[in-house]
Formats: C-alpha cells, structure tokens, sequence
C-alpha cells in the first residue's frame, strides 16, 4: 500500500473511505458494519507512546511519500523512472 500512495496522488476521498472503512472495522470487527466511533480519530492516529493505536494517517503519509518522491527525483542519478516521468511531464 504504501509503494501505491507514493507513486500515484490519490483523491483525498478515497483515502477518507479507506480511513472510515478501517474505523468501521475498529469499532464494529467487522468488514461492512459501522458503529459509533468512541475514541476521535486524531486520537487513533497518534503513537502509541502518546496513547494513540499506532494507525498511520493516510492522508499525512500520502503527502510525505510524495515529497520523498519529488526530493529523490532532484538528486542526481539516471534511475528509468526518472525518464518516464520527465517525459510523461513533457506531453
């Protein structure tokens, strides 16, 4: 999953439905059923040395794996994807 989140920007509602669907499971166990949440979800995403579960925020994971993406895209070297994306960004 997180290879997908750094090569490609997903709309921030699918990764709001993935979130809710792992909070679903959370509170219910289940796949398909929701119930009330009982804990925020800021709360759920914070480490677990603060009192947090440990879950990874989506949405802050996406963005830094793109920045990570761009960061090694300026550094020199002369990797294929390198090429595919500058010709891509070209067309």
């Amino acid at each position: 999953m997180w290879y997908i989140l750094s090569c490609w920007s997903f709309f921030k509602s699918s990764i709001n439905q993935i979130q809710r669907l792992i909070g679903n499971f959370l509170w219910s166990g289940k796949r398909g059923d929701s119930a009330r949440p009982k804990v925020a979800w800021d709360t759920i995403i914070l480490p677990k040395s603060v009192g947090g579960s440990g879950i990874i925020d989506l949405i802050l994971q996406r963005k830094a794996m793109l920045v990570k993406l761009v960061i090694r895209s300026l550094l020199p070297g002369n990797e294929v994807w390198k090429h595919l994306l500058i010709n891509r960004m070209e067309k």
